[in-house]
């Protein structure tokens, strides 16, 4: 159990997510695979998002939850001062990370995370993506990935790398987080996905 802990600490620490915020996107298209540097880089999800999941309109239990936890969060962020932070790609990051936890730990999270069963938490933080209206003008664009240690790959479970692709269209990439490339792929990655 202490070895699952451990994982979820290390996945926490490694989430990468961003909501980026582009009006109309100009030059070059990018290619439609990101690019990555080094060879030691394992995708363990695929690079097509294929959700089973059907949108519905979010709660207002979770719309409650949510304004609570951005709250909080700008409150503890800020500190007394001003403080530049999305509560939306905190939020997910740490709702993909409660996808992986168990027992005392998956029930803190559970407390600080909207206050919402995990699985209930995934569908509505589905639907609440899928209702942001692009415009002609701007949009969202949200980008996450979960980058684990190549050594914990066997320990990820196919139900977690399917909850991440199909409630948060997310990558998940093992990686030798001693080889110097593993930061430039993840510097590589955030740059294509950066407009």
């Amino acid at each position: 159990m202490k070895t699952i802990v451990k994982l979820l600490i290390l996945i926490l620490s490694l989430a990468l997510t961003g909501a980026l915020l582009a009006a109309c996107q100009t030059g070059p298209s990018k290619p439609a695979e990101p690019p990555f540097s080094g060879n030691s880089l394992k995708l363990l999800t695929a690079n097509v998002f294929s959700s089973s999941r059907v949108q519905a309109k979010v709660s207002d239990e979770f719309r409650r939850g949510y304004a609570k936890f951005a709250v909080d969060l700008l409150k503890t962020c800020a500190n007394g001062g001003t403080a530049l932070v999305s509560p939306l790609s905190v939020l997910t990051a740490l709702q993909m990370t409660a996808n992986g936890a168990g027992g005392t730990t998956a029930e803190e999270m559970r407390n600080v995370l909207c206050g919402m069963e995990t699985e209930e938490l995934n569908k509505q933080l589905f639907n609440y993506y899928e209702g942001l209206v692009n415009t002609e003008n701007a949009g969202l664009k949200a980008a996450n990935a979960v980058w684990i240690a190549d050594w914990a790959e066997q320990l990820v479970r196919k139900e977690y790398l399917e909850t991440i692709d199909n409630t948060f269209r997310a990558q998940v990439a093992a990686a030798p987080f001693t080889d110097p490339a593993t930061i430039d792929a993840i510097n590589d990655w955030c740059s294509y996905q950066t407009d």
